[in-house]
């Protein structure tokens, strides 16, 4: 009996009842007791993207997503995505072994950049890898079963060149293409955004846009021909909310252009492909890929079609933007956050940068580092054993909510202009990426935004490295024979206009080049010309003066330098000191520090300005402003070159004392660190 009253009260212990279930001002008043009195809005912030974050999320938070948008985030009922690492390698046999090697250590995909041929020379500067003829590519692919893996390649403008050289080499293998299967896209815009120019006008990229679209639904119907990209929208330094909006209006522009050219929604829709960068804020960018997928459900919706249309492909990559030149090996931590950012937004395929990409993209290390991190998230973090791993969770709903329309708003803004196209002629979305870049920029060099090594924390041991040079495409030279074939299709593609992609087709397999094969699609100069978004990477300022400074050390045997003049307790200047030595190493100077002096005469007495071009006086509080402005005068008077710093940022009375005694400017944290550390190597005539 008393046996099953124990079992009974265990039991009715375990149901926790007796807990109330607090409510969010419960929470809110537990937020605040934790700050001791200070408004739980002091907690909240606003992303570039003009979201304001809020303190806690409650369940009323992500009630403005239905279930069917909820479904529609989605590709898959599993979180699986393919290993799609970008093989970074030039020559075809070098090419071959890279490739067999990163499938056996667990990559799925073979993501290959060609270099690009498609400009008016036969010689084009472009990292990728060298294919000029069908021996090329059977070369570079000779040791894996190609056909039997996806296969991803971002073509450029048109991709129909890439796709035929792949067909010519399964009919010369003898292998089914038809069962060739991933992305060969073409995505003209991209082209034009990063070039300001098009090597084709947009009308002809549409017509082979539409054309390669009819021929691969008959001869490799699991191939898609489109992949759209926001990666340019993404390194010119747009925000979240932007790359969506103009990723989205390229593709209703590219879906209204084939529709006029007889092709229907859901052929055009399962074409298509997006490739998306993968910033370094972790849950805006988790939101980023929810709220694409739910605004591409509701594109294709509008158009007309199935809701299988509505799928949305979506390729990510770890942003080249955030990664840096210097302290390099922080950009494994970068990458690492930004491919679980997309692991848990759904990507389908994933591309991490590896850590020195931006200087030795082919360092076979690097390259396993990087392939590895993604095998680790997957089988070690089991990120792809969960099911829709973010929802449920109220920020993120909310954070997707808010995004999704803030993005359509924007979308519609485009729309109203005409779509993308006229919207770039019309510097739309260069101005408005314009913006966003000055802001990271802004809060680069005002420390504002903390980059491990470069605006914080820099690590004077090393030895900055510039970008790496591009490699050099070079076109077979033509035998006669082989203009004679040339020439001979141009005259049957003009017969037979419509039968010009089997013509091509052949014409590969008798040795058509690929700078041919773009020649025979009348590349031609273009019709227009817009503003391009150059790649602005926030930290580019911090690491030229760093590779200045790195210049300057080759010439002269050691790092430029600078005097930390100390005045007063150790301990009370020791913060200012510190600070200062900071900040010097970030323009590459070596901060050397004086004796403690407890007096201003001892400091005076002692220190050479001669000997010095560069002296920052870090004062403990307790020295009175007159003795430092006398301190300053005295140094000045000896030498009237010194370029006299003080650390930390007086009170309005003594600033204009100090100004008038000699100090040329003053170090903390609410300055523009750029300019005054330009101005110190001028000094030093690191740079003029």
């Amino acid at each position: 009996m008393v046996r099953k009253e124990e079992q009974a009260g265990r039991q009715k212990r375990l149901t926790l009842d007796e807990f109330p279930i607090p409510d969010y001002k419960d929470w809110l008043k537990a937020v605040e007791k934790s700050l001791k009195g200070k408004s739980s809005n002091s907690l909240t912030f606003k992303t570039y993207e003009q979201i304001e974050l809020k303190t806690i999320y409650s369940k009323t938070d992500g009630e403005a997503l239905t279930d069917r948008e909820r479904l529609m985030r989605s590709a898959s009922l599993e979180n699986r995505w393919e290993v799609s690492q970008q093989l970074a390698e030039s020559d075809p046999q070098r090419f071959a072994a890279i490739a067999a090697d990163a499938f056996k250590q667990g990559q799925t995909t073979l993501r290959m950049q060609w270099a690009c041929p498609h400009q008016l020379a036969e010689t084009v500067s472009q990292k990728g890898l060298n294919v000029s003829n069908l021996v090329d590519l059977e070369t570079a692919l000779e040791k894996i079963k190609w056909e039997q893996v996806p296969i991803f390649v971002q073509a450029g403008a048109v991709s129909f060149p890439t796709i035929c050289f792949l067909a010519a080499l399964a009919k010369k293998q003898r292998k089914d293409f038809s069962i060739v299967q991933g992305c060969i896209g073409a995505d003209p815009f991209s082209e034009w955004v990063r070039r300001g120019t098009l090597p084709i006008s947009t009308r002809r990229a549409f017509d082979q846009m539409a054309e390669t679209i009819r021929w691969t639904q008959t001869h490799a119907p699991a191939l898609k021909t489109i992949c759209i990209q926001s990666t340019p929208y993404h390194d010119g330094g747009a925000n979240a909310i932007q790359e969506l909006a103009f990723m989205l209006a390229t593709a209703v522009d590219y879906i209204r252009a084939l529709l006029k050219r007889g092709l229907t929604i859901d052929p055009i829709a399962s074409q298509i492909q997006f490739s998306i960068s993968i910033g370094s804020s972790f849950f805006t960018e988790i939101a980023k890929l929810r709220a694409a997928r739910l605004l591409w459900a509701r594109i294709i919706e509008v158009f007309g079609g199935t809701p299988t249309s509505q799928r949305m492909v979506l390729h990510a990559q770890t942003s080249f933007q955030t990664k840096t030149l210097l302290d390099p090996h922080v950009n494994i931590l970068r990458a690492t956050t930004e491919a679980y950012a997309a692991i848990i937004g759904g990507a389908n395929s994933l591309h991490v940068c590896s850590f020195n990409e931006a200087t030795d993209p082919q360092d076979k290390q690097a390259q396993r580092i990087a392939r590895n991190t993604q095998l680790i998230l997957d089988h070690e973090a089991h990120g792809s054993k969960v099911i829709d791993p973010a929802g449920g969770s109220w920020y993120i709903e909310s954070l997707t909510d808010t995004m999704a329309q803030r993005a359509w708003q924007l979308f519609q803004q485009v729309e109203q202009l005409g779509g993308m196209q006229k919207a770039l002629l019309q510097r739309f979305p260069q101005q408005e990426i314009a913006k966003m870049a000055e802001d990271r920029k802004r809060n680069a060099v005002t420390s504002i935004d903390h980059w491990i090594g470069v605006n914080v924390y820099p690590n004077l041991n090393e030895i900055p490295r510039n970008d790496h040079t591009t490699t050099t495409y070079k076109s077979s030279k033509q035998s006669d024979a082989l203009s004679n074939q040339f020439n001979k299709l141009k005259q049957q593609i003009k017969r037979k206009p419509t039968a010009w992609l089997n013509l091509m087709l052949e014409a590969t397999l008798n040795g058509l080049t690929l700078y041919e094969c773009y020649e025979v699609i009348d590349i031609a100069p273009p019709e227009l010309t817009i503003q391009p978004i150059r790649p602005e990477r926030p930290t580019a300022s911090f690491e030229n003066l760093r590779l200045a400074a790195a210049h300057y050390r080759e010439k002269t045997g050691s790092w430029p330098r600078a005097l930390l003049l100390k005045l007063g307790v150790q301990a009370k200047h020791q913060r200012l000191a510190v600070f200062s030595e900071q900040f010097l190493g970030i323009g590459g100077f070596e901060a050397v520090s004086s004796e403690n002096f407890s007096t201003v005469e001892q400091a005076m007495n002692t220190i050479h300005p001669n000997l010095n071009k560069i002296v920052v006086i870090c004062a403990a509080p307790k020295i009175e402003p007159l003795q430092i402005a006398h301190l300053a005068r005295h140094l000045k008077s000896r030498n009237p070159d010194l370029c006299l710093l003080m650390a930390g940022l007086p009170a309005k009375e003594d600033l204009e004392r100090f100004r008038q005694a000699g100090i040329d400017d003053f170090i903390h944290d609410q300055m523009n660190n750029i300019e005054l550390l330009m101005q110190l190597q001028r000094k030093k005539g690191i740079r003029s």
